[in-house]
């Protein structure tokens, strides 16, 4: 953990635009399966150097246990931190987890993760 409250506070922010993009492939599959559209689960990744149009994305940007480790091990550490804009941060990337995410997270992860929001209120 370093000392220099503005690396935590860009770590926290990385960890907030992949949740928030994650959130954002996986949500839209999410709406567009409840609508009953067909449709793959994953849009194209941009093409890579040397490679055709797009590939087929086959996973999530980060696994399940991926965001489990995150919510149980940086955040819940990011809600305890002394700055508060790394607090801030932390706070809204519980915001980004989808419903399934809570509901694969482990029962003692999401209980501390909710009271810890709760009493950052």
């Amino acid at each position: 953990r370093s000392t220099d409250s503005n690396l935590r506070l860009h770590a926290i922010k990385v960890g907030e635009e992949l949740l928030g993009a994650c959130a954002a492939l996986e949500g839209h599959a999410l709406m567009n399966a409840t609508r009953g559209e067909a449709e793959e689960p994953f849009p194209l990744e941009p093409a890579l150097p040397g490679s055709g149009p797009g590939t087929p994305v086959g996973q999530p940007l980060l696994s399940t246990a991926a965001k489990d480790s995150f919510a149980e091990r940086s955040l819940s550490r990011a809600l305890h931190d002394p700055y508060h804009g790394v607090r801030a941060v932390a706070v809204s990337c519980f915001g980004y987890l989808l419903p399934s995410d809570w509901a694969n997270m482990q029962d003692a992860t999401r209980r501390a993760a909710v009271a810890a929001v709760l009493r950052s209120a």
